[in-house]
């Protein structure tokens, strides 16, 4: 990984995209990692004419990893298709990350928002 990209991703975790929380939505997920403590909630607002994440808010408290993660996710997946969104895996979010691999404690700090948006998506139909 090179220093710009880990200075992007200090910058994406201290400074995250779409932070917040929608309101006039029942579409919400909350994730939580015993492991480490990492916490994300997700609200989704859906196009239901096309099957679109409309608009995406998250909140959470964790490592640099787990709030960079989604923060980045979070600008990937507004704008989709919820079945594009549903087929997203471990190795889209190391793109993101710009990282070739990753420990495997850190896996599930990667993961956690993905889990989350993926979990809440898979209800709408």
């Amino acid at each position: 990984m090179s220093d710009l990209f880990q200075e992007i991703i200090l910058d994406e975790a201290k400074h995250p995209a779409n932070y917040g929380t929608l309101t006039g939505t029942d579409l919400k997920q909350v994730h939580y990692n015993p492991s480490c403590g990492d916490t994300i909630q997700v609200t989704i607002k859906i196009n239901d004419e096309n099957k679109t994440v409309e608009d995406l808010k998250w909140t959470g408290e964790g490592c640099t990893i787990s709030m960079a993660t989604m923060s980045l996710l979070s600008k990937e997946v507004i704008g989709k298709k919820i079945t594009d969104v549903l087929k997203i895996d471990q190795d889209f979010l190391l793109g993101l990350l710009d990282l070739e691999s990753i420990t495997p404690g850190r896996i599930k700090c990667m993961m956690i928002g993905l889990r989350a948006v993926q979990d809440l998506l898979s209800t709408v139909r």
